[in-house]
């Protein structure tokens, strides 16, 4: 009668219940003596049999001591396996952010790459310019040299 009215995991329930004998004397009889807990006669054997578990006034304590451990362990598992998917959500999220940032490092390295061969492309093509147009001296390194027109 416990296990049908009180098991019931399809509605939330955990798949075992607690029945409670008020008087250590009728739990003394009913569970301690009996001498095989595996004996389908015993009140033992069949309330293990169903997942119903007898709990005297001084057991009820302790069952519901492992139970409430039993519960933080779950939680705390649960919330171990919650971390680990964040985690790898993160690793996900990590992974993306360091390809756009070597991309974006190679394009740097290309485009300084590329300013340094301008720069010397462009000395070159001034250099010749220099020697076909008769510049004198640069006023600045960023700008072409003056042509010389004799007047100072």
């Amino acid at each position: 009668m416990i296990a049908d009215k009180y098991i019931r995991p399809d509605e939330g329930t955990y798949d075992f219940a607690l029945m409670y004998i008020p008087a250590e004397n009728v739990y003394y009889e009913a569970v301690l003596r009996a001498e095989d807990p595996g004996d389908a006669k015993s009140v033992l054997g069949h309330a293990l049999r169903r997942r119903v578990i007898p709990v005297s006034p001084h057991t009820f304590y302790a069952y519901l001591l492992v139970i409430l451990h039993g519960l933080k362990g779950m939680r705390v598992e649960q919330q171990a396996r919650e971390i680990q998917e964040q985690l790898g959500g993160l690793r996900q999220q990590f992974e993306g952010f360091w390809a756009a940032f070597q991309a974006v490092g190679a394009h740097l390295a290309n485009a300084q790459k590329r300013f340094e061969e301008s720069e010397r492309q462009a000395g070159r093509v001034q250099e010749r310019f220099e020697r076909i147009t008769g510049v004198d001296d640069r006023t600045d390194a960023g700008e072409p040299g003056r042509v010389r027109d004799g007047s100072g």
